[in-house]
């Protein structure tokens, strides 16, 4: 979904609730960021660009309630609006080296990585002609982004998550821990400077296959994680995201009975 937000204050406003430094957002750029709970944990995660006098930010739909409640509770005299304007756009994405971008003006463009390869999602005013652009195989998505080690939203969190949990790749993307102060801050920058969590977000390998929700054990013990997505790799093992205690990731690590492997972490 598309959330616009206009008004004079919106980046100075926006500045105070997102993990990631808006600080000279310039025109067509896009960062990564989270909104969290004062807890620290996720409550939305989305991507913003500025441009044509608006901050435009794209979410997963079902984090629309929710950034638009944290709007209406945390905007008191600030001059912010923000709206969905999702049905007055049309959406496209597209993945890959030679996703080209041409004849999609007007339009707001935002660049991603879900899948591990240049991607941009697009929202345009009128309807882009599916002979432009080049297929995707939607069955290979899984494999190559978990292959690039990105977790997707909701798959891979579950509830009252914090950001440290799901990696440094995650950390480095969405998280400025540079800034000023946000809704959260003081527990994430707590944990950067002196804390751990629990439990990471992984990439498991296995020759056998692997379902969502598959408990993980430590070998001969009991069970230390689960399985949140799968897929496959190019040369055909399967592959899961997985939360896994960090006190485990250093042994061996068991799904019913057979040994499978940490390929990223």
């Amino acid at each position: 979904s598309l959330i616009e937000f206009s008004g004079q204050d919106r980046l100075q406003w926006l500045q105070g609730q997102v993990t990631q430094n808006l600080t000279g957002l310039e025109s067509g750029e896009t960062r990564a960021l989270c909104i969290c709970e004062p807890t620290g944990q996720i409550l939305a995660i989305g991507r913003v660009t500025e441009t044509d006098g608006s901050t435009w930010m794209e979410v997963p739909s079902d984090c629309v309630e929710a950034l638009l409640n944290r709007v209406e509770e945390m905007v008191v005299m600030e001059d912010v609006v923000a709206n969905d304007v999702t049905a007055n756009w049309h959406f496209t994405s597209r993945h890959g080296a030679h996703a080209m971008l041409k004849n999609v003006r007007p339009a707001i463009v935002l660049r991603h990585d879900r899948f591990g390869m240049e991607g941009f999602d697009i929202w345009s005013r009128t309807p882009i002609e599916h002979d432009d652009l080049l297929p995707n195989r939607a069955d290979e998505f899984a494999g190559v982004r978990l292959e690039h080690g990105i977790p997707k939203w909701p798959d891979d969190f579950p509830p009252k998550l914090l950001p440290p949990e799901l990696g440094a790749g995650f950390l480095e993307t969405h998280v400025s821990f540079s800034k000023g102060c946000y809704v959260g801050q003081e527990v994430l920058m707590r944990i950067h400077s002196r804390g751990h969590t629990n439990r990471t977000w992984v990439v498991l390998e296995s020759e056998l296959d692997l379902a969502v929700g598959d408990p993980v054990a430590a070998e001969g013990g009991d069970a230390v994680g689960f399985v949140t997505s799968v897929g496959r790799s190019k040369n055909g093992l399967f592959l899961a995201g997985a939360f896994i205690r960090n006190a485990a990731l250093e042994g061996r690590l068991v799904i019913a009975g057979t040994s499978v492997r940490v390929r990223l972490r």
